[in-house]
């Protein structure tokens, strides 16, 4: 685990869209699909900046395909719920609604340039990984709605190095289905962001807590020149990469597990070339964050050794 992080400046840097677990996927997997299953991409939105419901829509076989990607599905993923957001229901229902009725949206106008208007949509959920339930959550939601909204659906896992189908649904074709006349709900949330702390709201909510491990944690990020961005829930650790811009690495969320205080990091592990079990601290099954891997740390040694692995040694302050 001696391996620490070093920029090349022969690469370009990361861009936005790669930031995010689901970014990186989409760039690996849609270009397979492209080259083996002869999908043809005409709109993507990796880093959601055109505000779609869907991260990627093409053609395959003569047939509207709209894919929605996700570094993995897992329980209560799938069906909406008023008090949270961005479940896989809510995405299919608006974007199919968007489409059915006209909607001037880049994407939907987009897909309609291919869409024949007769045949059914097929939806995709594009995936790095899905739990049991996961899976079984998000099949009984598109056998059920696929019904209803008159769409196809296929799940599909990216390995890695392939794109593998393990769960489909290809219904009989309904002739003169008037999907512009299809209603939809109107899927509410009751969530609301809360506001960011200040920053020094942490520090005192970590001695409130006895949790001297994140205060530990967030003064030997500042001394290795992390930039600490506060939100809701969690800290986000940005640092300036060659070319002067900030790039985000790590976020931060207080935490105990199995009565032990630490705190539960989300890691873009890909930066530093390591596996999961060379990563400081312990597994963790709280996936949380936006990155991919979580560690559980719970030592001071284990949080300087995760800081080192981006920047090496501390400066002195």
């Amino acid at each position: 685990m001696a391996r620490s992080f070093e920029f090349d400046e022969e690469t370009p840097l990361t861009t936005q869209a790669e930031r995010y677990p689901e970014s990186r996927l989409q760039s690996e997997a849609v270009p397979w699909l492209c080259a083996n299953w002869g999908y043809v991409e005409i709109f993507e939105d990796k880093a959601t900046h055109k505000g779609s419901a869907f991260d990627s829509i093409g053609s395959m076989g003569g047939r509207l395909v709209l894919i929605e990607v996700k570094p993995r599905i897992d329980r209560n993923m799938a069906w909406h719920e008023s008090s949270k957001n961005g479940s896989l229901e809510r995405k299919v229902l608006v974007g199919l609604k968007n489409l059915f009725q006209g909607s001037n949206d880049v994407a939907s106008v987009a897909a309609r340039r291919i869409w024949d208007g007769r045949s059914r949509p097929i939806i995709a959920i594009l995936a790095g990984g899905f739990s049991a339930a996961g899976r079984e959550e998000a099949e009984a939601m598109l056998r059920a709605r696929g019904d209803r909204y008159c769409f196809d659906w296929r799940l599909l896992r990216w390995t890695g190095s392939v794109i593998e189908e393990i769960a489909a649904c290809d219904a009989a074709a309904e002739p003169g289905v008037a999907y512009a006349s299809i209603e939809f709900p109107t899927l509410q949330s009751s969530r609301r962001r809360k506001p960011a702390p200040p920053l020094e709201s942490w520090l005192k909510r970590a001695e409130s807590d006895g949790n001297h491990l994140l205060k530990h944690f967030l003064l030997v990020a500042q001394k290795h020149g992390f930039r600490l961005i506060s939100q809701a829930g969690s800290l986000r650790l940005e640092r300036r990469v060659p070319g002067g811009r900030w790039v985000s690495f790590l976020s931060v969320f207080p935490s105990i597990e199995n009565g032990v205080i630490g705190v539960n990091v989300s890691v873009r592990r890909e930066d530093v070339g390591l596996e999961e079990h060379e990563m400081p601290g312990r597994s963790t099954t709280s996936i949380k964050g936006f990155f991919n891997t979580n560690r559980f740390l719970c030592e001071a040694a284990e949080m300087d050794a995760m800081l080192s692995l981006f920047v090496g040694p501390a400066r002195e302050s």
